[in-house]
């Protein structure tokens, strides 16, 4: 994944004068806004601003993701308030952990799914600079135990919103502990979480009635 910035050239952007471009590149995605600052002065100039980097999804790269991926773009991380490494498996979990301090707190949306290496010491660094944490995607990070779901508790309760553990390992004791704490969850994806039958989905439905709760079956050979 090549994010290191390259010299910028001489010229300027063609046709459209750089508001529009800056209007353009709103709805480009992450790594297309950084080729654009790599191709001329005025591009380079005018995408160093923060506003481009509120949404950062690596999932489209995930293949060549690599820890020094994520530190050479440390400086846009801190602009995010949506982060996703959606599948980025070759990220280890102290690569992974070294991203937490580098992120605003004011981060909304955090999806670390797919990601093997995240344990939950990892996650507690996240969580613990997190306060503003909307939505949390946890699927397939099958190294959490229910520690992690304790410290969502403590630390995401007043406005975590969505929360997916699908694939987990976790109880259903702690979760149900946990859902005591997450006064604002709205959404619980339980996919493919071993005891997460109809009538779990019941009973929870019946503790918390206004929480949607998501499962799929596990497939059993």
């Amino acid at each position: 994944m090549s994010f290191t910035a390259a010299p910028a050239v001489e010229g300027a952007p063609p046709l459209l004068p750089l508001d529009l471009w800056a209007y353009v590149f709103r709805f480009c995605s992450f790594k297309s806004v950084v080729n654009a600052s790599q191709t001329c002065k005025a591009f380079h100039k005018m995408l160093q601003a923060p506003k481009f980097y509120r949404n950062i999804d690596l999932s489209d790269e995930k293949t060549v993701v690599v820890d020094e991926s994520l530190q050479r773009i440390a400086p846009r991380l801190a602009a995010a308030s949506r982060l996703s490494l959606l599948g980025c498996r070759r990220l280890t979990a102290a690569g992974i952990t070294r991203v937490a301090p580098l992120l605003s707190s004011s981060l909304q949306v955090l999806d670390l799914g797919g990601l093997w290496n995240v344990d939950d010491a990892c996650l507690a660094a996240f969580v613990r600079v997190l306060p503003e944490l909307v939505e949390l995607r946890l699927g397939g990070c099958i190294a959490l135990s229910d520690a992690s779901l304790n410290l969502l508790a403590t630390h995401c309760g007043t406005k975590l919103s969505v929360l997916s553990l699908r694939f987990l390992r976790v109880s259903e004791a702690a979760v149900f502990e946990t859902l005591r704490s997450l006064l604002a969850l709205s959404l619980l994806d339980l996919g493919f979480v071993e005891w997460a039958s109809p009538a779990a989905k019941l009973s929870i439905r019946q503790s918390f009635p206004t929480l949607h709760v998501e499962i799929t079956a596990p497939i059993h050979s």
